[in-house]
C-alpha cells in the first residue's frame, strides 16, 4: 500500500469516505486484470484488517480480567492509542514519501475535535449497548450527512435520499425495539452516545471538504495532522478526567491488554490505508459499498463469536437498514453517472 502511495503522492483524500472523487488517470487504460487485482487487494485488506479490528476490540472491552473480573473499558484511552499509532504510521510514511507539509496545523483543529469526539462516543456507547447494535448504528452515516447538508449547506435532497434515510431510521427503530426488557435507561444513554457520534461524523465531512478545497493536502498529510492533533487533545482530556491513570494502571496490572490494544490500533491504521487506496483506485462510492458490507460481516462475527442473540425482529430491522443503504448507494451512483454524461 505504501509503495502504491509513493507512486501517487498527489492523491487527495480525507479520513473516511468523505473525499473527492479521483480524477481518471491519463495515458493507457488499465487492463481488466489490473483492476481486478487491485480490487481484490483493497477489499481483502479492508475486510481482513477491520474484521480483525472489530474482533480484537470486542475481546478487549468484554473480557473480565483478574479475580475481581474487571473490564477494560476506557473509551478515551482506546481512542488515544489508535490516534497515537496512526500518527506514528503516518509520520513514518511521510519520511518514506519525503513529504514536507506546508499547511497550517491549526487548520485541522475543528476536524480533529469532531474526529476524536466521534470515536470516543462510539467506544463509550459499548458500555450501554451491545456490539452488534453499535456496528449497525455506525452504518447510518447517511442520516447525519443529509441533515448537515440540508441545514448547513442549504442543499436540497432527492426523494430517493429521503426515502433511503427513512428506511434506515425505521430499521434502527425496529432493531432497538425490545418490549418487556429492563434497563431502558442504559439503552437510551447508549443511543444518545451513538447519536453524538453520528452527529460528529456528519460534521467531519464538511470540515474535510473545506480543508481539501483550501489547502489540497495529500491523504497522508490529512491523516497525520488529524491524528496528531487528536492525540494532543486526548492527552489533555485524559489528564483532566483521570482516565489516563486508570488506563495505565490496567495495562500494568494486566500486560496482555497492552498487546491487544497495540494489535487493535495497528489493524486500524492498516485498514485506513487500504480505504484510501480503494478510494484512489475505484472512487468513494465503491469504497462506501465495501465498508458498508464489511460492517454487516463484523456484526455477524460478533453475534456468532461472542454469543449475542438477535431476535427475528432485530434481523428484520437489520435487513431494512442495509436495504436502505443499498438504495442510497445505487441512487448516488445513478446521479453521478448522469452528471458525467451531461458534462
Amino acid at each position: 500500500v505504501t509503495s502504491e502511495m509513493k507512486r501517487n503522492p498527489s492523491t487527495q483524500e480525507s479520513r473516511d469516505v468523505h473525499t473527492k472523487e479521483p480524477k481518471p488517470t491519463n495515458g493507457h487504460p488499465k487492463s481488466f486484470q489490473q483492476d481486478a487485482f487491485w480490487f481484490v487487494v483493497c477489499v481483502g485488506g479492508i475486510y481482513v484488517s477491520y474484521l480483525a479490528f472489530s474482533y480484537v476490540h470486542e475481546i478487549l472491552t468484554s473480557t473480565e480480567n483478574g479475580p475481581d473480573k474487571r473490564k477494560f473499558h476506557n473509551p478515551q484511552f482506546f481512542v488515544f492509542a489508535q490516534c497515537f499509532v496512526n500518527t506514528i504510521v503516518c509520520w513514518l510514511t511521510s519520511l518514506y514519501l519525503r513529504e514536507k507539509p506546508t499547511i497550517p496545523v491549526q487548520s485541522f483543529i475543528p476536524l480533529s475535535l469532531t474526529y476524536a469526539t466521534a470515536m470516543i462516543a462510539t467506544n463509550a456507547s459499548t458500555s450501554y449497548v451491545d456490539f452488534p447494535t453499535m456496528i449497525l448504528a455506525k452504518t447510518c452515516k447517511p442520516i447525519p450527512v443529509m441533515i448537515m447538508t440540508v441545514l448547513v449547506l442549504k442543499k436540497q435532497q432527492t426523494v430517493w435520499k429521503y426515502l433511503s434515510v427513512s428506511m434506515i431510521t425505521i430499521g434502527i427503530c425496529i432493531f432497538s425495539y425490545r418490549p418487556g426488557k429492563g434497563g431502558q435507561e442504559t439503552t437510551y444513554l447508549g443511543a444518545l452516545l451513538l447519536m453524538l457520534a453520528l452527529m460528529m461524523d456528519g460534521l467531519t465531512g464538511p470540515f474535510q471538504e473545506r480543508l481539501i478545497r483550501r489547502h489540497q493536502p495529500s491523504q497522508n498529510t490529512m491523516m497525520l495532522y488529524t491524528n496528531f492533533l487528536s492525540s494532543i487533545i486526548l492527552i489533555i482530556t485524559l489528564s483532566v478526567t483521570g482516565e489516563g491513570i486508570h488506563g495505565i494502571n490496567m495495562l500494568i496490572q494486566y500486560p496482555i491488554l497492552l498487546l491487544e490494544l497495540l494489535v487493535m490500533s495497528l489493524l486500524g491504521a492498516i485498514g485506513q490505508n487500504f480505504i484510501y487506496l480503494c478510494i484512489f483506485k475505484f472512487g468513494s462510492l465503491v469504497c462506501s459499498l465495501v465498508t458498508t458490507t464489511r460492517k454487516f460481516f463484523s456484526m455477524l462475527i460478533s453475534v456468532i463469536a461472542f454469543g449475542h442473540s438477535l431476535t427475528e425482529l432485530q434481523w428484520l430491522g437489520t435487513s431494512v437498514v442495509f436495504l436502505g443503504l443499498a438504495m442510497d448507494l445505487f441512487q448516488s451512483n445513478r446521479h453521478r453517472m448522469s452528471a458525467k454524461k451531461t458534462q
